[in-house]
C-alpha cells in the first residue's frame, strides 16, 4: 500500500514537471514569435545601392562608357557605350547578389556573370574572388558613384 502511494506520488510529480516544462517551452516560443515581426521590419543598410559611371578600357574602341545602376529590389541595369564605334550601345539587366563585398551581376538570358568589388563611393571590376586588376591601368576599371 505504501508502495502504491509512492508510485502514485512519483507519477504525479513527473506529470507536473512535464507540464511545467511544456508551459515554459510554449512561453519561449510565443516570445520568439513576438520578436519575429520586429526583426523583419529592421532595414539593412545597403551602401552599394546607386548608380555608378566610368569609362573602362576597350581593346577595339576608344573606351567603354559604363553606367551601372544597382537597385534595391535585387536587380541591376547596365548600359555600355563603345566610344568610336558605329553600333556602339548595349543594355542589359538582371539580378545581383552580394557576398564579402563583391557584387555578382547575373545576366538571365546568357547566365554570364560579372563581378564588381564594393569600395568607398565606387565599385571596381574584379574577378569572382574579389581580386582587383593590377598595373598601370588598374584605376581605369573603377566606376564612381553618382
Amino acid at each position: 500500500m505504501v508502495r502504491n502511494k509512492f508510485l502514485l506520488l512519483s507519477a504525479s510529480m513527473i506529470v507536473a514537471a512535464a507540464m511545467t516544462s511544456c508551459m515554459n517551452s510554449s512561453k519561449k516560443t510565443s516570445e520568439q514569435q513576438d520578436m519575429v515581426p520586429v526583426a523583419q521590419e529592421v532595414s539593412v543598410a545597403k551602401p552599394f545601392i546607386g548608380t555608378y559611371e566610368g569609362t573602362l578600357p576597350c581593346a577595339d574602341c576608344d573606351g567603354n562608357k559604363v553606367t551601372l545602376s544597382i537597385l534595391e529590389d535585387g536587380t541591376y541595369q547596365l548600359k555600355n557605350v563603345f566610344l568610336g564605334k558605329e553600333d556602339n550601345n548595349s543594355e542589359e539587366c538582371g539580378t545581383y547578389k552580394v557576398s564579402d563585398g563583391v557584387i555578382e551581376l547575373v545576366t538571365p538570358s546568357s547566365g554570364r556573370k560579372t563581378y564588381y568589388k564594393v569600395q568607398e563611393n565606387s565599385v571596381a571590376l574584379c574577378d569572382s574572388t574579389g581580386a582587383l586588376n593590377e598595373g598601370e591601368l588598374a584605376d581605369m576599371y573603377v566606376l564612381k558613384k553618382n
